[in-house]
């Protein structure tokens, strides 16, 4: 649950900050806020998935937690589907803030409905044909790549105005978006 933690708060502040620069018809600092906390995502993904990586296997899971119904590797495999998920969520919960910002808000509830809707009956289904741990695992994972590059595709094809492709990635300003996320910033009311 730690890695959850990645997103820091930012996905919030840039969505917000995204949301005034649409109304505002900003398009070009709109893709290029989104371009580049996307980015930094996936810089602070990358090393967070390494130390999944290492927790994974250095950590005895089966002492640890005295589980005895399960072999050591299935129990490894599921942490690491499992984190990967968690990892990708951020990603995947800043794509789908897209719908947000543009003011889709209804669209981005519904599609997260579908996906949970699809990922209990997979999770049943699974049970129900006696599926292990990794087989429930897989099934949150593939269904969080599928919706977010549904998410993706779905916003390029409704707001084609949003061309992701001719962002370019500001540093400074994605390091920006770091402060807001963790509060460091002072926040003045009224301004």
């Amino acid at each position: 649950s730690y890695l959850s933690l990645a997103d820091i708060g930012m996905a919030t502040f840039v969505i917000n900050r995204m949301t005034q620069m649409y109304a505002k018809g900003d398009l070009k600092q709109y893709i290029n806020t989104f371009r580049s906390t996307l980015n930094l995502y996936g810089i602070i993904i990358v090393a967070l998935f390494l130390f999944l990586i290492i927790f994974t296997f250095a950590i005895p899971f089966l002492d640890w937690f005295n589980i005895e119904i399960a072999n050591e590797f299935s129990v490894r495999a599921s942490v690491l589907i499992l984190g990967t998920y968690i990892l990708f969520s951020i990603i995947s919960g800043l794509i789908n803030g897209i719908y947000n910002s543009v003011g889709e808000y209804v669209r981005a509830k519904t599609i997260m409905n579908v996906k949970e809707i699809l990922l209990i009956g997979f999770v049943a289904l699974t049970l129900f044909l006696n599926g292990g741990f990794i087989s429930i695992a897989a099934w949150y994972l593939i269904l969080l790549f599928a919706f977010t590059i549904f998410i993706f595709i779905d916003i390029r094809r409704r707001h084609p105005e949003i061309n992701f492709m001719e962002a370019k990635t500001d540093w400074k300003l994605a390091l920006k978006f770091i402060a807001p996320g963790l509060r460091l910033e002072e926040r003045s009311v009224g301004k």
